[in-house]
């Protein structure tokens, strides 16, 4: 028994426990790998955080700081914190903002990632804006609100009514739907999916088409509801054409986490199975989608398998909140965005109105329109003719 040495109990195992050892010292050397390749890269990242400050409390020209930060691409750490603070900076500055001590102050607060860890214990990220007035509203109450204002100043409201011909003579507009035919001076187009339909039955050619995509949301399960405090969303990278998933607290308790963007083959198409011929074939022959999809082909291909894949959505959530596991997604709803297109795949990312002879068309109220949507039609009423709009008081347009 003093004979016995490792190498010879290695060189007397069996096939299987000499297989074992070996994979455990190659385990051992990959473990090891890890550990001096992240010493190196922290070993940078300190060396990068010291270069930074010295640079910036140098007394240096903060421009020169900024250009010679942009001139070498890929910024990352604090470089990419002061690159993306001063670009703002010097945005709103440009732009005649004059508080330029709150600028310094969000910048200041931006800047220091750890006090994300005081909102957000959970949350991931270098950086963050945060917004304690934020809130948060259920819309089917508001709309069923307003709709009750609407009626007691005398409003008709006809639902599941749909318009099939619109006709403007001297006297007005005579709207034809499968409710009846109905009478007004003046029309306002606010018809969301189906807006560029009816500016098109009220005789309004435009370039812009309405795409349909759809929104489709997890809920979080309710012992991942501790991972989330606030509202939770990720920068915008005006790159891509659509936000990315976020998380938000709904007014009814529980914790809602998306949307996806996926291509939708009905305009209502609320659930994966909806499909309508009509709008399938008039979206996939439109030239727009096309040049859409070849200036977005990854992007694209993501969001459609995020659609059938929990995993693949739970892995873009990670990226705000790395504790959320595929386990902790239960299913949700989902919406239908309608994403206003041009023909050459550009998305409309501003409000695009049309106005004509006693009409004002919405074809496109860009997010957060909903939020929005009191201080939209407000803006919106300006737009009318003021003798439309004195007949409409006590009457109806």
């Amino acid at each position: 028994m003093n004979d016995l040495s490792i190498l010879r109990l290695i060189i007397e195992a069996t096939i299987v426990v000499q297989l074992v050892m070996l994979m455990l010292v190659g385990a051992s050397v990959y473990s090891w790998s890890i550990v001096f390749r992240k010493r190196a890269a922290l070993g940078r990242a300190k060396a990068d955080l010291e270069r930074f400050d010295r640079d910036f409390w140098s007394g240096g020209d903060l421009a020169t700081l900024y250009k010679t930060i942009e001139s070498r691409g890929n910024a990352i750490g604090i470089d990419s914190i002061f690159q993306a603070g001063f670009s703002e900076f010097a945005r709103l500055s440009q732009q005649g903002v004059e508080a330029v001590e709150v600028l310094l102050e969000g910048a200041r607060r931006a800047m220091k990632a750890q006090q994300i860890k005081e909102i957000e214990p959970y949350a991931a990220g270098t950086a963050a804006l945060h917004v304690p007035q934020e809130g948060i509203v259920d819309y089917e109450v508001v709309c069923s609100a307003l709709l009750g204002d609407v009626v007691a100043l005398g409003g008709v409201f006809v639902p599941n009514a749909r318009v099939t011909a619109l006709h403007d003579d001297d006297k007005g507009w005579r709207a034809t739907s499968e409710a009846g035919d109905y009478e007004g001076r003046y029309l306002v187009n606010c018809a969301g999916l189906f807006c560029d339909r009816i500016a098109r039955l009220a005789g309004v050619k435009d370039r812009v088409k309405i795409v349909p995509f759809r929104g489709e949301y997890f809920k979080l399960t309710k012992d991942a509801e501790h991972l989330v405090k606030n509202l939770i969303y990720p920068v915008p990278d005006p790159k891509f054409p659509f936000l990315g998933v976020h998380f938000t607290r709904l007014i009814h308790g529980g914790i809602e986490a998306g949307p996806n963007a996926v291509l939708a083959f009905a305009r209502e198409a609320y659930r994966k199975h909806n499909f309508s011929i009509r709008d399938a074939a008039e979206t996939i022959t439109f030239a727009g989608l096309w040049n859409f999809l070849r200036k977005y082909p990854g992007t694209s291909a993501r969001e459609f398998l995020r659609s059938f894949s929990k995993e693949l959505f739970a892995d873009s959530l990670r990226k705000l909140i790395p504790a959320i596991e595929k386990r902790h997604l239960s299913e949700g709803g989902s919406g239908v965005r309608a994403q206003a297109m041009l023909s050459d795949g550009s998305l409309v990312e501003d409000f695009w109105l049309v106005e004509k002879a006693r009409a004002l068309h919405v074809l496109n109220a860009p997010s957060p329109a909903a939020t929005a949507s009191l201080a939209i039609a407000e803006h919106l009423e300006t737009l009318i003719p003021q003798i439309e709009r004195s007949r409409a008081v006590g009457g109806r347009i």
